[in-house]
């Protein structure tokens, strides 16, 4: 079956050209590659690609995206990939340092007897330090805390490999079978069933939120979409480098709106949880506990070690928990006017094949 990639990218042409790089090396090649540009305005990631030499078998399409939203860029990419048996999708600044990265992603969904809906990876984080002060500081507000935290975020309950209603995980166990059952992907390396992904596991509550730049966790709402078609598995065999040598795109060290990003995140993962039924009562009480805990943190390590970026980032956070909890917004209040079905098609009638300057009828 024919294995198709797509890398949604939003300023980061160096980086996607060092990824494709990788990508040539490996040990199964991608016989479509599909490259969905948040910024196409400003022509770099297609002049990038029109200086590389890409293997003639592989076609490489390039799609401008009309709106710079992860998951809207996702829902392009498969809307593009169509036709294809599996779907890898990757961020824009990986490394890939095992050749044969791509064939363990996907050999899960060759399976027979056992169907695999979705595959994920170790990722190797690099030391964020000096490089990105904005993921240094994320990364330490949010780390896991004391114990006592662990009941408000329900880590408790949660089985390995499992996921909370606010969408805390817990990494699998690994028995040295190579692959492991969970119940969430890390959005960094996903491989699909191609036919197993459609239009309802890219909700647009989703494109708008991240368009307005106020949330996170557009992986585990599509895992949990797509979970309903099979199982999801965790790759102990294969992983992916994470070196943290660019900046975050959520901006400048605004740690208000990060606070707001990670609460509105939790509602985000909660209200799909349970993929495209409602969520129940007993999940949106465990967001709330969830919520109420880590306010309850960031205020106490603002306390400990008083700092700005920690009074703006618990202040953001504990204003969206409320939020997320009785005034969450819509999609309408965020994203007024934009018909998303249209600009996704007015964006897939832009694309181009890479090398080529018409347009694909």
């Amino acid at each position: 079956m024919k294995c198709a990639i797509c890398i949604p990218t939003y300023r980061r042409a160096p980086q996607l050209v060092r990824l494709i790089g990788d990508l040539a090396r490996q040990t199964v090649a991608p016989d479509l590659l599909v490259i969905v540009d948040g910024d196409p305005d400003s022509g770099e990631v297609f002049a990038a690609l029109q200086s590389l030499n890409i293997p003639p078998a592989t076609e490489t399409v390039y799609v401008p995206s009309n709106h710079a939203s992860l998951p809207y860029q996702r829902y392009l990419g498969w809307r593009a990939c169509v036709g294809s048996g599996w779907l890898v999708y990757l961020d824009d600044d990986l490394r890939l340092p095992q050749r044969d990265f791509i064939e363990k992603m996907i050999e899960p969904l060759e399976w027979h007897g056992r169907r695999i809906a979705g595959v994920t990876c170790t990722i190797e984080f690099g030391d964020p330090g000096g490089a990105d002060d904005i993921q240094s500081s994320t990364l330490e507000l949010t780390k896991t805390g004391p114990r006592l935290w662990h009941r408000f975020w329900n880590r408790g309950s949660i089985a390995p490999g499992g996921l909370s209603p606010s969408g805390h995980r817990r990494m699998p166990a690994d028995r040295g079978a190579g692959y492991e059952t969970v119940e969430w992907l890390s959005g960094a390396a996903m491989a699909f069933r191609t036919d197993d992904l459609s239009a309802s596991c890219f909700p647009t509550a989703g494109f708008a939120l991240f368009k307005a730049r106020l949330a996170t966790g557009e992986d585990l709402v599509l895992a949990r979409h797509a979970r309903r078609k099979g199982e999801l598995a965790f790759a102990f065999c294969a992983s992916v480098n994470h070196p943290y040598e660019t900046p975050s795109n959520f901006g400048s060290e605004d740690f208000y709106r990060l606070g707001l990003i990670h609460s509105y995140g939790e509602r985000y993962v909660n209200d799909s949880y349970r993929g495209p039924d409602e969520p129940r009562i007993s999940d949106r009480f465990a967001l709330a506990r969830s919520l109420a805990g880590s306010v309850a943190l960031h205020w106490f390590r603002f306390a400990r070690r008083p700092q700005a970026r920690r009074w703006r980032f618990a202040c953001g956070f504990t204003i969206g928990a409320f939020r997320a909890l009785f005034a969450f917004p819509n999609q309408s209040e965020l994203t007024p006017g934009v018909d998303w079905e249209a600009a996704a098609q007015q964006a897939l009638g832009a694309r181009r094949l890479v090398g080529q300057h018409a347009s694909f009828a």
